[in-house]
């Protein structure tokens, strides 16, 4: 895994690309994702996160772009997750608050990585919340096989983020990490530039995870994102291209947000209400 090619010829949709994604860590398993809906197993996941860089190029409608050495992070989840057609027999019951919070944020540093995600009920107590610090590799055959030996895990995992005014998005956001050392790991994000998880199937009414479409079938879709409505299901859930402030390093990573129902934190008191 320390090298993935995702190759796209010439089709129909007028989208292609040649990229080459070269490791500069380890992939990173994170603890597993487990939720419970009325005593129903719904969520069993596992997941790895490696960063590392692209090269090549991609083309949409004929206009090409070089991608040199950019910034990459890819994740691979497996398991179960309440996704695609629905299993049969009676729906669960609901009791619990229905609802989901969700912050994912892997940053690139030059010399190491962060890696971070939780999980909040809606009072905004964790459900689950992990955060590690990794090396990272010049050169990709320098990775260690299986686990990194020099992860740093750390013991205290805090967050705050945000809000863009009558939006979900998040605007910025404060990192406190420690580990058990005493050391202390604290930065600022501050976004650049938004991803609608939309565009590979989370939430997709057709397209969604899971559902059935024959064994090769493709198909090409465009919104005018001057026109979406943000708090529209469909829309909520975004990854940012964020710049990592700590001290006097800067890094550039993802910041993966989905906040759905009341979180208290956030000030969220309804199920797509937006910030004030």
């Amino acid at each position: 895994m320390r090298q993935v090619r995702v190759k796209l010829e010439a089709n129909e949709h007028d989208i292609e690309c040649d990229l080459l994604f070269t490791a500069a860590s380890v992939p990173h398993r994170e603890p597993p994702n487990i939720m419970h809906d009325d005593g129903h197993l719904i969520m069993h996941t596992s997941r790895f996160t490696q960063l590392g860089y692209w090269e090549g190029y991609f083309s949409i409608d004929g206009e090409r772009t070089e991608v040199k050495k950019a910034y990459a992070i890819r994740d691979k989840s497996w398991g179960v997750r309440p996704v695609g057609e629905p299993q049969g027999g009676a729906p669960g019951l609901l009791n619990d608050e229905p609802g989901v919070y969700w912050v994912w944020n892997p940053v690139n540093w030059g010399d190491v990585c962060t890696q971070m995600g939780t999980f909040e009920d809606r009072d905004g107590h964790p459900t689950q919340v992990s955060a590690d610090l990794l090396p990272l590799y010049a050169n990709p055959q320098d990775i260690p096989e299986g686990e990194e030996p020099g992860i740093t895990k750390m013991t205290e995992v805090k967050h705050k983020l945000s809000w863009n005014k009558g939006t979900r998005l998040a605007s910025g956001g404060e990192m406190n990490f420690s580990d058990k050392n005493g050391n202390n790991y604290d930065y600022t994000l501050e976004p650049l530039q938004k991803f609608h998880m939309l565009g590979i199937g989370y939430n997709h009414f057709e397209w969604g995870h899971a559902y059935w479409k024959g064994e090769l079938e493709t198909g090409r879709e465009e919104w005018n994102l001057d026109e979406i409505n943000p708090l529209d299901y469909q829309f909520i859930h975004t990854h940012q291209v964020v710049r990592a402030t700590m001290g006097d390093k800067v890094g550039m990573g993802t910041l993966e947000t989905i906040v759905i129902g009341r979180h208290e934190p956030s000030g969220f008191k309804d199920f797509f209400d937006g910030a004030e």
